[in-house]
């Protein structure tokens, strides 16, 4: 399953009984749907077995905020939205219509570009020099790229 993938092998155990092997189908097909369902793009999940029963110990779900932002898909889901563990550069360009993301790294170049697609190839191009991704949001007008502007200049402090 993990052959030549890279991924370091951890100690894998077996299901041995039947009620254990009843309550991962059960615990896989509950997330599967949660995953689906609520559109997400990211699960980790930490997992214990007592007894038979596989429970839940901690879980971490991301999930796509293009669904709200395109069609208000997912509503009540976004309403917990936990902003003040979030970058303050990024919540005020989003405020503007433009998705905007600090890289990690030593980067120098800042991008500030027309279409989500389009930035992510500029920022694949520039490595490790791309200092962001900003995209304005596809349908750019004077007063966002102005503003998209502002976000890059702000950065060079």
């Amino acid at each position: 399953m993990f052959r030549n993938s890279g991924v370091q092998h951890r100690q894998f155990h077996t299901v041995r009984n039947e009620s254990t092997t009843t309550s991962l189908r059960h615990l896989l097909t509950t997330l599967t749907a949660l995953f689906h369902t609520h559109e997400a793009f990211l699960l980790f999940v930490s997992i214990v077995e007592r007894l038979g029963e596989l429970k839940v110990v901690s879980a971490r779900f991301g999930f796509d905020d293009a669904a709200f932002r395109s069609s208000g898909r997912q509503a009540e889901l976004h309403s917990l939205r936990d902003v003040d563990a979030e970058d303050p550069a990024e919540r005020n360009a989003e405020r503007d219509g433009i998705v905007y993301i600090k890289l990690a790294g030593d980067g120098k170049v800042g991008t500030l570009v027309n279409g989500a697609g389009l930035a992510m190839n500029t920022v694949d191009a520039l490595g490790a020099n791309a200092a962001n991704f900003l995209d304005t949001g596809g349908k750019a007008t004077s007063e966002t790229v102005k503003k998209g502007f502002e976000v890059v200049l702000r950065m060079r402090g």
